[in-house]
This record gives C-alpha cells, structure tokens and sequence, in this order.
C-alpha cells in the first residue's frame, strides 16, 4: 500500500526512508508556503518583508544593525541601502 508521500507526489517508490522523509518535508514545506503566502497576501507584505518584520519585533527596544538582521533571515535575501540609478 503507498504512503501518502507516494500518492501525494505520484512516486510509487523511493530509493530508501531517508529519501521519503525528505521529500515529506518538501511537501510540508510547500503546503506552508502556500499558507504563508495567504498570509502575507492578505496583508500586502511578502515573505521576505514579515521575515524582517518578525526580527525586528525581536529586537527591541535596541535594534540590530543591518548585517545582523540578514544573518538572522530564515529565506536569505539580498538587502541594500543603496539607491540604484533608474534603468533607461
């Protein structure tokens, strides 16, 4: 009988428990993105600015300097202060 990891990605077999756990985390990580961005959606934020958000709440009431607050990322991004010229 398949696991639902099987039937939830259509793969009749894995080539051992570690690959099978790890494509189960996929599928959960993915069903949580997908939350997430509900989430974010309905707030008008994405994932990368709540992920700031959630760091800064964390913070206080000093703060962080902004290479702290990159390191603390979960999904790193790229952060900068710079302006950059318009594009023509």
């Amino acid at each position: 009988m398949p696991t639902k990891v099987q039937t939830r990605v259509q793969q009749r077999r894995f080539r051992n428990d570690a690959e099978t756990a790890f494509v189960g985390l996929l599928v959960v990580a993915e069903h949580l993105n997908q939350r997430l961005d509900e989430i974010c959606g309905r707030e008008g934020i994405t994932h990368t600015q709540y992920n700031v958000l959630r760091i800064l709440r964390g913070a206080q009431p000093h703060g962080h300097p902004r290479c702290e607050i990159a390191n603390r990322l979960i999904r790193r991004a790229f952060i900068t202060s710079r302006r950059h010229p318009p594009v023509t």
